[in-house]
């Protein structure tokens, strides 16, 4: 997910989501979460399952992380309800021992908050970049990013899809929960929309 807002190539989204579905068909613990081995390993007397996050986050927490990403992207709700139960299932730990799951209190600050949902079009102008730089320009954790020409491909994320330009230049969609502002062709109403709740 961080390789596709960075590189804009749709393959890379493609890639999160074919990991996101094997680690859902190979790794998924029907009580909650996931195993750190796949079910097609060789046996195990006890299949690892490390929740707790240490100085390297722990694989659930990153992939209850990766789920609402993904979730944002498509607006499949079915992963953001797996990720919540997720979270809701150690929260109480992670509330009285915060240092051990850092990497999880980043994911239920992303579920708490809602996160922003920036889809913009038309990357080959140069009032495209301004755009791009008015979205990184500060820290905003709890973003997702689709940047791409217009029009998208298909294989582009749901937040692309059926987004016209507006006055035919580049131009930023910024939502939260699938509900947009109006599209915006300049840096400074980028940024002031990503500094307020949608409406």
């Amino acid at each position: 997910i961080s390789i596709y807002q960075t590189d804009h190539n749709t393959k890379w989204f493609e890639v999160a989501n074919n990991l996101m579905a094997e680690i859902l068909n190979h790794f998924q613990d029907p009580n909650m979460g996931f195993f750190d081995t796949p079910n097609d390993h060789e046996e195990l007397i006890n299949r690892p399952k490390r929740i707790q996050d240490n100085p390297i986050p722990s694989g659930n927490s990153l992939a209850a992380l990766a789920l609402l990403q993904l979730a944002a992207y498509t607006g499949e709700g079915s992963l953001r309800d797996y990720a919540e139960k997720m979270i809701g299932s150690v929260i109480g730990d992670a509330i009285e021992y915060p240092q051990d799951y850092a990497k999880w209190l980043c994911a239920a600050d992303f579920a708490l908050n809602p996160a922003f949902e920036v889809g913009i079009l038309g990357i080959d102008a140069s009032q495209t970049s301004e755009l791009i730089d008015a979205l990184w320009d500060s820290f905003r954790p709890n973003l997702v990013a689709a940047i791409s020409e217009f029009p998208p491909p298909l294989n582009a994320p749901a937040l692309l899809k059926e987004r016209p330009l507006l006055n035919d230049s580049p131009t930023a969609y910024v939502c939260q929960n699938l509900v947009c502002n109006y599209p915006v062709n300049d840096a400074e109403t980028l940024t002031a929309q990503l500094s307020s709740p949608t409406e």
